[in-house]
């Protein structure tokens, strides 16, 4: 099911109506709009029959550690909760959940199939368990070969490959 409009309209409970009446059993929603509820003390759980639901992921920003409780205190305490990162350009998610894998509050849980993806420091060296730029490290099949307009190349390699110019670069 897809929605269409404002998420908070016309109150900050509309996904949580629509995942009741159209008894959703996988939600997508922004990390903003849940912080959101989190402020206003929606009360998901209490206020809609939300049995059919089994996962929720959260995607747009990272999901704070306080999102992640407010979900499992005003939510489900046992739904499947995962944030994921992808990007419009690619059409696709590059970091994302998986149900066979624990999930840790403020974390993602995985790469996804088939996406190259590392966290890279300042100086376009790899690491784990840090924060760092995400960087898709091998060409996927959604990526851009170009960008209309764009007819000497210089606007995508500025935009995805200047950042580490060891990398080399389509021309």
């Amino acid at each position: 099911m897809l929605y269409d409009g404002s998420p908070a309209y016309p109150d900050l409970g509309a996904l949580w109506h629509l995942a009741d009446s159209a008894q959703i059993t996988c939600m997508g929603l922004s990390a903003g709009l849940i912080a959101s509820c989190e402020k206003a003390g929606i009360e998901p759980g209490r206020e809609h029959d939300l049995g059919a639901l089994r996962a929720i992921g959260s995607t747009g920003s990272p999901l704070s550690p306080e999102s992640f409780k407010w979900v499992y205190e005003h939510v489900d305490p046992d739904i499947w909760l995962f944030s994921t990162s992808g990007g419009t350009d690619v059409c696709t998610a590059f970091v994302g959940g998986c149900p066979l894998l624990p999930v840790y509050e403020g974390e993602l849980q995985c790469r996804i199939l088939g996406c190259a993806v590392e966290s890279w420091d300042e100086h376009g060296v790899a690491h784990v368990d840090r924060v760092g730029e995400l960087v898709i490290t091998e060409p996927m099949p959604s990526m851009p070969l170009f960008l209309w307009g764009d007819d000497d190349g210089e606007r995508l390699r500025e935009s995805y490959f200047q950042m580490y110019p060891r990398r080399v670069a389509p021309r």
